[in-house]
């Protein structure tokens, strides 16, 4: 018979360390479609050289969560009373160059029935800021995060493997609000898709001949990067171009905490300016003692200014 068990269970701890665990799926190509069309060359090709970074904590629950979104969102269309089939699941695809295996892709899914495949399908999981941004093709290549305008090139390359006409970005909205899902539909390019693959073998070149691209020189590509140091030193020219503004940036942190200096000087100054100012305004010849030697006169008679005035001429040291 079994037993009851009495003790506390620390189930949510359990499962946080789960979440914890990093599913990395190991590369068998030179690159990888999910991150291969990223706005930068240069990056690509470092990225390729150094290796991807390894996430921290936050970054591993975040993209443990994406992928229980993505099969969360299977299930979803699996029960749904249209008759679809999901086929071809996290199947790898690999484009080979040379006899050498040049980009992989593991698309989410394709999407069938008994009588058509629909195309294939990439999911994605974003916070309400970014889902709500989305609305077409332009929204996605426009956007200001990278790896959301990376997503066209993923498909595209996923579409041109599989050679399907046709594809679908489905994006789905982690808090779980109305509504919870968008997608994009996408035809496929073969002008774009043969601007991938020649970009590709250019890298790869490359990379064989140890000479890094030119990069975009980007705001918002560049601002995050963490190659940003590499740049910076062996693009001379950006560095001198950038010289006066650091110096700049330099002096205006200094003088900013200066003027919170003398912010804090000026409400000093009110303050006490604020308690003395009946005795300013009465107009009677006074004497104050701070116990420390100094006296200090206000004559009779000068109003507030002369009586200010007054006192700052006839303080003396006894």
């Amino acid at each position: 018979m079994t037993e009851n068990f009495t003790e506390e269970v620390n189930l949510a701890g359990m499962l946080n360390e789960r979440r914890l665990v990093y599913r990395e799926r190991p590369s068998n190509a030179l690159f990888r479609s999910s991150s291969f069309d990223h706005p930068c060359s240069r990056y690509v090709y470092l990225e390729t050289l150094h290796g991807k970074e390894y996430p921290d904590d936050g970054l591993k629950s975040i993209f443990n969560e994406g992928h229980c979104q993505e099969e969360q969102a299977i299930r979803e269309i699996l029960d749904l009373s249209a008759g679809f089939k999901v086929i071809d699941a996290q199947k790898e695809l690999i484009l080979e160059h040379e006899g050498e295996p040049l980009i992989e892709s593991h698309p989410d899914m394709v999407l069938a029935d008994d009588s058509y495949v629909f195309g294939v399908v990439e999911i994605k999981g974003y916070s309400p800021e970014y889902f709500y941004a989305i609305s077409d093709l332009d929204s996605i290549l426009n956007s200001k995060l990278p790896r959301i305008r990376m997503i066209y090139g993923q498909i595209t390359l996923q579409m041109g493997l599989m050679k399907l006409p046709c594809g679908y970005i489905l994006f789905k909205n982690k808090v779980g609000s109305n509504p919870t899902y968008k997608q994009v539909f996408v035809r496929f390019s073969q002008e774009y898709y043969d601007t991938l693959i020649n970009r590709a073998i250019y890298l790869k070149k490359c990379l064989k001949e140890e000479k890094a691209p030119e990069g975009v020189h980007e705001h918002r590509t560049c601002y995050k990067c963490r190659f940003q140091a590499l740049c910076a030193f062996e693009w001379k020219s950006r560095v001198d171009i950038n010289t006066k503004m650091a110096r700049d940036i330099k002096r205006f942190i200094e003088l900013e905490k200066e003027m919170e200096a003398l912010d804090v000087l000026e409400n000093e100054y009110k303050s006490i300016k604020n308690t003395l100012k009946p005795k300013l305004e009465a107009g009677q010849s006074t004497c104050f003692a701070d116990g420390e030697g100094n006296f200090f006169f206000i004559r009779k008679g000068k109003g507030e200014r002369g009586a200010l005035k007054a006192w700052r001429e006839y303080a003396y040291k006894n």
